[in-house]
């Protein structure tokens, strides 16, 4: 029985979670919320409270949580509040940790966020290892170390089950960007290809995953709009301002032999609440 060790059972990571439970992992889960560990333990998972902001007082619940085979790291930064340096000061010492206790395996989710607008389509080389970002940051800081191998997941944004599009921008007018190409990969997805890659040991790599269909943003949005019964969203027909990018999947996908279950995102399904 593999075991892996979650950190970060949010709306990813408890999914994960989950769906490696039923596999016949052993998953232990990390959640910053004491409500929400009777939901980790009902679902198989060995629940963990542990806050990074206190990661030295924990030590010895995180010695036992980092006690797996693989490592999956789910720890976005929080915009509203936590500065990057802040953030970074917490993988620094994510990372101490990691190697006092001899981790090997280290899965860390990035985001296709780290790439600039391009203006085309974009692979994992496209990355300027030189740019402030916070998560571009975090990757370098993962990548230097020799004592465990990183994965790394660029994920394109989250979307399917209980997280409709068409909600944040219904009834919306002269939006930009009609044109752009929707970057998106279903949850689902996410979860079968993290189990793909443990099985396979298609480890220490730098991945894109997003879904190799990318219709348009205004074509995605009227689609999304009418299945929820939502008010549509009047985009402009142009590319933003700021430009866009279209993510490229092909290595993982070629890597693993991967077929997406929701390759299109206008097949998503949702389920309103």
């Amino acid at each position: 029985m593999k075991t892996i060790s979650i950190l970060g059972c949010g709306w990813l990571g408890l999914d994960l979670a989950k769906y490696l439970v039923l596999q016949g992992f052993w998953v232990k889960g990390s959640t910053q919320t004491p409500q929400k560990i009777e939901i980790l333990e009902k679902s198989g998972i060995e629940p963990f409270l542990i806050s990074l902001q206190n990661i030295e007082i924990n030590s010895e619940k995180i010695k036992s949580f980092l006690s797996s085979e693989i490592i999956f790291i789910n720890i976005p930064p929080s915009q509203k509040t936590q500065t990057a340096d802040s953030f970074l000061e917490q993988i620094k010492n994510l990372i101490g940790l990691l190697k006092k206790y001899l981790a090997q395996e280290v899965i860390f989710v990035s985001s296709t966020s780290v790439y600039a607008m391009l203006n085309r389509e974009v692979y994992e080389t496209d990355i300027d290892w030189q740019s402030d970002h916070v998560l571009v940051q975090a990757e370098k800081l993962f990548l230097a170390e020799s004592v465990f191998r990183t994965t790394i997941l660029r994920l394109s944004g989250l979307i399917g089950d209980d997280r409709i599009p068409a909600k944040y921008l219904s009834g919306k007018k002269n939006v930009a960007g009609g044109n752009d190409p929707v970057n998106w990969v279903y949850r689902k997805d996410v979860t079968r290809i993290v189990e793909q890659m443990i099985l396979q040991n298609k480890l220490g790599e730098i991945f894109n995953v997003s879904c190799p269909i990318q219709p348009l943003r205004k074509e995605v949005y009227a689609k999304n709009c009418a299945d929820m019964k939502m008010e549509g969203v009047a985009f402009i027909d142009n590319y933003s301002p700021e430009g866009f990018k279209k993510i490229n999947s092909d290595k993982m996908i070629s890597a693993l032999n991967y077929r997406f279950l929701y390759p299109d995102p206008m097949g998503f399904p949702y389920v309103k609440k």
